[in-house]
């Protein structure tokens, strides 16, 4: 394996890193009953809305709402798209 390949490696492996913790945070900032819930809802679900009750799906959509995935977004993908190595930041 060439230096160049180890060092494209290990720079992968911090970059997944860095959106582990991202990720990790994003989701311990919801209130813990809001997590459970929602686990429970999609594991109900087993990937179909269908499975639920209407009650459950306007539930799972409200806390999915709560998950603020845009602002996960916004957070996460500099880190994924390699921004500060040299490229200009569109925003």
């Amino acid at each position: 394996m060439s230096l160049r390949s180890k060092v494209g490696t290990v720079g992968a492996l911090i970059t997944l890193a860095q959106l582990a913790v991202i990720v990790r945070d994003h989701w311990l900032a919801i209130p813990g009953r809001h997590r459970a819930r929602l686990q429970t809802l999609v594991t109900r679900s087993r990937g179909r809305l269908a499975n639920l009750t209407r009650a459950e799906q306007a539930e799972l959509r409200a806390l999915i709402a709560e998950l603020r995935l845009v602002e996960l977004a916004r957070r996460a993908g500099p880190v994924a798209l390699g921004a500060g190595r040299g490229r200009r930041r569109l925003f």
